[in-house]
């Protein structure tokens, strides 16, 4: 069998060190196989290793149903371990040659019945399984992970010597001091005065992936440093006449989210010394030098080491913007990224001509950093620094922005450990270009744009993988405004093989100023209007030509279709008929067609009405709208028009806008529930409703109970109130009044009520299901208040608090019962609870106090036992004691589970679950206590 072809990742080998970028060792040839494995890519993400591998066949083909799964092997022991995989697949693999990838995850701190993975040396191997039969073989890689500190506790994932994937577990810190990185640049130093001076040193280190909070202690001790033989003995001479000798002391590891701390104690006469660390009773010495003078302040260097090798870089920062004080920040913090500067590129695009002012001092310190020049606007120097760029990612920087110190280390791991063409980072908006929060709420590795929404962060400022960019031509658009930059991610976000979006940390800030880029259109309003109309157009042309037609594609359009409405209120604002004809018919050509019925409900309905008159072609008529509502569509009224509830509109719209267009709906509609009384089992429910802004307030109310899913339904009596509520807006106060012996059905009936105009009613709405958001109001509690009878009982839903009656037919708390604690087969506690009439819809959660360290509730994962039982996971806590009841949500009840008699707990090495006083509390074991 020949070796695995050697990729661009293999220059990412050790240096002596694990995991240290440097110079290549020979990677020895693999065991002889009928296939080999390569671990192209690896990374802690939010304290799990991900794997990304590489199976390759001697012949060269990629068998059907062929798969694998990585296995860990405890050196000088039996006991393996299967690391789950995440993705298996038998298409050609894009990095290397060809093959099927496979993405792994292993997560050291739940691995079976000891919860952490044991303390040892692992060698991981792959397990492949072919047409001809299963076959194990070591995996070969050409680099490491950084180290990780998880909980306090360190694990790294490295190349050992025979050039296989190895984890460590056993709890040694050598390699977190050294390959660490220690900067000392911001080392801060105190000491003593006199002979023997007593000195502290504290210092962070970057390149450690920390995940959760803890420390680790150690000692601390140090030798001189070998200089020339007769500096040697002159300082030996010194230090025997003053009569000390230094004396080690303590050291210390802290971990506080992503950074990481180191703090040690020694004591040293004059002279040049060399610290050596002690963890788990092995000892390093520290890549870095303290010099103590007899006086004055001590100091930390670094060790004399040969240059780093050339090689080609990771990652390219390609920086643009012509504001020459915030262009030098923005590159300084490229200058300040804890990916190694020898893995770096960084080119900044300027106008022809001279040189930034900064440019002599950036360059002298680093003169690899290369200057490029392109006239034109941001999109054109973007282009001319990716066309320059040698990097395997390209990530684009504006002048007014700032990098976090380990976004490009980070961003390019998890590129190389999920294979992901496009990678986001955290971005922290200052101003206008605030990140949507929903797209960061959480980390995902393999991110779907409409889930994630990543149509609301569409800036060009995260990782490209360039050679993805190059296959499919893609480049920023040039001419267009900066809505343009768009339109490059948005296409990439839909045809990247994946996408990973990382929001554990801020990775990106943005500024608080403008780029400094060339103003499309200059001073003439219709210039940039036409130029930012095309770029809408382009946008919503990228999405019909990507995603085939259906509801999918109709969401992705929604963010075009706000473009254009906000384009509409401009053009209308035009002078000249002649342009404001030409840019509506312009919309109307390229994007009329995909402005369906459905996607028109997903927007306001007067932001619609407005996009309907747009999309007409008619300009004039889009004027006449415009002027007729004072430049704010959402000042619109209503009134009765033709037996309907219509939009009151100029003529010239009446004519270009179909009459249901202007309908008005429930939409508009606010009501709220402000008392609730049982009394004799008849229910009375008072609140109010208006549609504040469109129409005056109703002069009547109609209120329905409707039997779920049918046409079914009993209307209500309804008492209006003699006083209109002017507080927080104009509306009708009124009182219903619910009475089961009207229903004549067992089932689940429904709320409705609807507003009145002069006999015109809009349609039922679910009482409580819309809000004023002005209000801040709680819903009235109506939990389980039964009417006239113990099997007719009044709830609110648990989705958004609408009134339900449920009558004959309901799950109260006294049927959801825990029954007991147990373990899962991986060991994992969880409560078995029992729900009568078990069916779709269950949703487990536990309900964290609010001391901690998650926020409630917690969604929980369950299994069926059996047609009344399940079983739901409890969350465990990394350190200390997590506190939370149990609710378990079927259909509409939601109801907090009871005991009927005390639990016994539950207990392995790792944690303990019990339940006390109404409240579950599982709680992490120290390490070592027994089980």
């Amino acid at each position: 069998m020949t070796q695995p072809p050697r990729t661009d990742r293999a220059a990412e080998t050790t240096h002596g060190r694990r995991g240290t970028p440097g110079y290549h060792r020979a990677m020895p040839a693999p065991t002889p196989s009928a296939v080999s494995v390569e671990a192209v890519g690896t990374a802690w993400i939010e304290g799990t290793l991900y794997v990304r591998t590489i199976t390759r066949w001697d012949d060269g083909t990629t068998p059907d149903g062929g798969t694998t799964q990585l296995v860990l092997r405890r050196r000088g022991g039996e006991r393996t371990v299967t690391v789950p995989t995440v993705v298996s697949s038998s298409r050609s693999a894009a990095d290397g040659g060809g093959g099927a990838s496979t993405d792994s995850r292993l997560d050291v701190r739940h691995v079976g019945r000891s919860g952490w993975l044991p303390d040892a040396v692992w060698d991981v191997h792959a397990r492949v399984r072919g047409s001809d039969g299963t076959v194990t073989v070591p995996v070969f890689t050409g680099l490491g992970a950084r180290p990780a500190l998880l909980a306090g506790r360190p694990a790294v994932a490295y190349r050992n010597t025979k050039g296989h994937l190895t984890v460590d577990t056993t709890g040694r810190l050598h390699f977190v001091v050294n390959d660490g990185r220690p900067r000392l640049a911001d080392a801060t130093v105190s000491a003593s005065d006199g002979g023997a001076r007593h000195v502290r040193v504290t210092m962070p280190l970057d390149g450690v992936r920390v995940h959760g909070r803890g420390s680790v202690a150690g000692t601390v001790s140090v030798a001189s440093h070998r200089p020339p033989w007769g500096r040697r003995v002159a300082g030996a001479v010194r230090r025997r006449l003053a009569g000390a000798s230094p004396a080690g002391g303590s050291a210390t590891v802290t971990a506080t989210r992503d950074d990481l701390t180191l703090s040690f104690d020694v004591t040293a006469t004059p002279g040049r010394w060399r610290p050596s660390f002690v963890f788990a009773g092995e000892s390093k010495a520290a890549p870095f030098l303290l010099t103590v003078p007899r006086t004055g302040p001590v100091t930390v260097e670094p060790l004399d080491e040969p240059p780093a090798r050339a090689e080609d870089p990771l990652v390219t920062v390609v920086a643009v913007g012509r504001d020459e004080p915030l262009l030098e920040a923005a590159v300084r913090s490229v200058l300040a990224q804890t990916l190694p500067l020898a893995r770096t590129e960084i080119i900044v695009v300027t106008d022809p001509g001279a040189a930034p002012a900064w440019w002599g001092a950036v360059s002298a310190a680093r003169p690899d950093v290369r200057l490029v020049t392109a006239s034109g606007g941001t999109a054109t120097q973007r282009n001319a620094g990716l066309e320059a760029a040698r990097g395997r990612y390209v990530h684009f920087l504006d002048a007014d922005d700032r990098l976090a110190p380990l976004a490009l280390e980070k961003l390019a791991e998890t590129a190389d450990a999920t294979g992901a063409d496009l990678v986001l980072g955290k971005t922290l908006g200052i101003s206008r270009r605030r990140a949507t929060p929903h797209a960061f709420q959480a980390t995902v590795l393999s991110a779907d744009t409409l889930d994630q929404r990543l149509f609301d962060v569409l800036t060009p400022h995260h990782l490209f993988r360039r050679a993805h960019l190059d296959d499919l031509g893609l480049r920023f658009p040039e001419g267009l405004p900066d809505d343009g930059d768009d339109l490059l991610t948005a296409e990439l976000a839909l045809r990247a093989r994946r996408v990973a979006v990382l929001a554990d940390s801020v990775y990106y800030e943005s500024g608080v100023t403008g780029s400094g880029g060339v103003p499309v259109g200059g001073d003439d309003p219709a210039q940039g209007l036409d130029d930012e109309l095309e770029a809408a157009l382009r946008l919503a042309e990228v999405v019909t030509d990507q995603v085939p037609e259906g509801p999918r594609r109709e969401k992705l359009l929604r963010r075009p279709a706000a473009t254009l409405t906000g384009i509409a209120r401009r053009v209308a604002a035009l002078d000249d008929p002649e342009v404001r004809g030409r840019l509506a018919a312009e919309a109307r050509d390229r994007f009329g067609r995909h402005w369906t019925g459905s996607l028109r409900r997903g927007r306001d309905e007067r932001s619609a009405l407005l996009l309907d008159t747009f999309l007409s072609g008619d300009g004039d008529a889009l004027a006449d709208l415009m002027t007729a509502c004072h430049g704010d569509e959402k000042a619109l009224r209503a009134a009765v028009d033709g037996g309907d509830l219509r939009y009151d509109v100029p003529a010239t719209v009446q004519h270009v806008v179909p009459p249901e267009s202007r309908t008005v709906s429930a939409q508009v509609v606010n009501h709220l529930m402000t008392s609730l009384v049982v009394d004799d089992g008849f229910a009375r429910v008072a609140g109010w409703i208006a549609a504040p802004g469109v129409l005056p307030p109703p002069d009547g109310v109609r209120a329905v109970l409707r039997l779920r899913d049918t046409e079914t339904e009993v209307e209500l009596p309804v008492t209006l109130g003699d006083t209109l509520v002017t507080d927080p807006v104009e509306a009708l106060p009124f009182t219903l009044g619910i009475d089961p012996a009207a229903l004549d059905a067992p089932g689940r009936w429904d709320l409705y009520v609807a507003p009145v105009w002069a006999g015109h009613a809009l349609p039922d709405l679910r009482f409580g299901s819309r809000r004023p958001t002005q209000v801040d109001e709680t819903c009235v509690d109506v939990t389980g208040r039964a009417l006239g009878a113990p099997d007719t009982v009044l709830y609110a839903t648990a989705s958004y608090g609408n009134l339900s009656v449920s009558h004959r037919d309901f799950l109260t708390a006294d049927e959801v019962r825990l029954s007991r604690l147990s373990l899962d087969e991986d060991d994992r506690p969880e409560a078995v609870v029992d729900v009568a009439g078990l069916g779709k819809g269950l949703q487990v959660y536990a309900d964290v106090d609010p001391a901690g360290s998650r926020e409630a509730p917690h969604r929980l994962p369950w299994r069926r036992l059996d047609d009344r039982q399940v079983a739901a996971r409890l969350p465990v806590p990394v350190t200390g004691d997590l506190r939370f009841a149990l609710t378990v949500v079927h259909g509409d009840v939601r109801a907090t589970s009871h005991v009927p008699e005390p639990l016994e707990p539950v207990r392995t090495a790792a944690f303990v679950a019990r339940y006390e006083d109404g409240r579950f509390v599982v709680s992490r074991l120290p390490e070592g206590e027994p089980s």
